[in-house]
């Protein structure tokens, strides 16, 4: 791979430790010879160490890969700003799990690997998120692990039928339906009992959440070719609700709107440093909680 000599570095100031970590990963990189970039608004953390200080807008421009400090969730938020510019990310673990993060607080050390262009870059399937009402698109997200469209407030089973393009596929009485990438095949989908994929596969998995149901209660595996489109057919107890990460949502209260999920064309892409596996990562992560 290539030597990077530019890298700007996030910290996710809302979790303990982050900032104090940043600046020694600045530290760390100045020492190989990288120029480091920090937004503007972060000059109170860069404290004692000399970072180039842009705008927020420009900190994915000024640079050549991008390291985050946070959780999944701010390493997916991350992964998906550097889809729309080709910038990869290397995320540093300050969350509970840290499945997509690449490395721990302890391993920052291995970032220097960078300038020596030692490191691996992984490329992941996205998706893109859409609600049409006939012709006219209401709604648009990019979504890393999945998109979900899920039963409001109300606790009560709403309605949900799904197609693959306009081919009928299945009805559900369920909490709602997930359509995951196989990198989200690890996060909401298998929390509610779908399988796991390998993130190297591209592949749609759709996942009811308790199904009411004998049959239709199991996930279906999709080609990336497919056009997935879910409508919700009846808005009678409350509305339902698109969300995209778990994060952009849209209410959907007519039964006219429909869902569109495809494989999207931009790719998220994730710095590798260690020689871990997908499956060394799923055990460790999920078995051992290390």
């Amino acid at each position: 791979m290539i030597m990077i000599k530019r890298i700007s570095i996030i910290p996710n100031l809302s979790k303990n430790g982050s900032g104090k970590c940043a600046v020694r990963l600045a530290e760390i990189l100045k020492n190989v010879g990288v120029e480091v970039f920090a937004e503007d608004s972060h000059k109170n953390v860069f404290t004692g160490v000399k970072v180039n200080f842009v705008p927020r807008e420009r900190v994915y421009a000024e640079a050549e890969a991008v390291v985050v400090l946070g959780g999944d969730g701010t390493v997916i938020s991350a992964a998906k700003r550097g889809a729309l510019t080709g910038i990869p990310v290397l995320g540093v673990n300050f969350g509970k799990v840290g499945y997509i993060a690449e490395l721990e607080e302890n391993e920052i050390e291995l970032a220097a690997k960078l300038a020596d262009g030692d490191y691996t870059v992984e490329e992941r399937m996205m998706l893109d998120a859409e609600v049409y009402k006939g012709d006219r698109r209401l709604f648009y997200s990019l979504a890393f692990n999945e998109v979900a469209v899920t039963r409001g407030s109300v606790s009560k089973l709403a309605d949900f039928n799904l197609y693959c393009g306009d081919k009928a596929v299945s009805r559900y009485r369920a909490d709602g339906l997930i359509v995951a990438t196989p990198t989200g095949s690890t996060a909401y989908s298998l929390a509610a009992g779908g399988p796991v994929i390998d993130p190297s596969f591209e592949a749609f998995c759709v996942t009811p959440i308790c199904s009411h149901s004998l049959v239709s209660a199991r996930s279906l595996i999709f080609t990336p070719q497919s056009e997935i489109r879910v409508k919700v057919p009846s808005s009678r107890y409350s509305e339902a609700v698109l969300t995209a990460d778990g994060k952009a949502y849209f209410k959907i209260s007519d039964p006219e709107v429909t869902v569109v999920v495809k494989k999207s064309d931009k790719l998220a892409r994730l710095i590798k440093l260690k020689p871990f596996s997908f499956y060394d990562t799923l055990y460790r992560k999920f078995d051992t909680g290390e």
